[in-house]
């Protein structure tokens, strides 16, 4: 069993058994006994299907749902719709819930005797890590971060320019009281 931590604090736990197969693939359609398997299985024309443990790498949202119905009990005794749930679900957590379900993932398919699928998703784990540090890298080394840190300050000048002189314009218009008026 692995876990993680949501926005508010609490602690989910990921267990995948034999019913938390069956939850996910009703709920999410996702059949997590066969990582390997083209998803979707049925694609809309001009989709090509991927390894359905890579579409889990790509699609935040067909994760979290497999998460969602894996955590569903726990959910159900805590009162926390699915909507509450996925709102937990920030940046800040994804990675550490992203984490928890593939780490929860290899070892079902080890203690499941399936060694070959629980050597993919290990390898798919640590291929994705290299590929988020070499993006990183690139990243920081490009000098596009610097480029849109510019660009950003510049728009924040631009904003604070005419914001100033939005106000300067408001104040320049006199007011007249009620008294005045009549």
């Amino acid at each position: 069993m692995h876990v993680f931590r949501d926005s508010k604090g609490d602690t989910w736990e990921l267990a995948i058994t034999l019913g938390a197969v069956k939850r996910v693939l009703a709920h999410a359609g996702v059949d997590l006994r066969s990582p390997a398997a083209p998803y979707p299985a049925d694609p809309p024309a001009g989709v090509e299907p991927v390894a359905l443990c890579a579409a889990l790498e790509l699609d935040a949202l067909l994760l979290a749902g497999v998460v969602w119905a894996l955590c569903y009990s726990q959910a159900s005794e805590r009162g926390v719709s699915e909507e509450v749930f996925l709102d937990r679900i920030g940046p800040e957590v994804f990675e550490a819930m992203h984490h928890a379900f593939f780490e929860e993932w290899v070892f079902f398919c080890r203690q499941s005797k399936n060694a070959p699928l629980a050597a993919i998703l290990k390898k798919q784990i640590e291929f994705t890590k290299q590929a988020i540090a070499k993006a990183s890298e690139a990243w920081e080394t490009s000098g596009a971060k610097a480029a849109l840190n510019r660009l950003a300050d510049q728009e924040i000048k631009t904003l604070e320019r005419r914001l100033t002189s939005s106000l300067e314009s408001a104040d320049a218009i006199p007011i007249r009281s009620p008294s005045a008026a009549s």
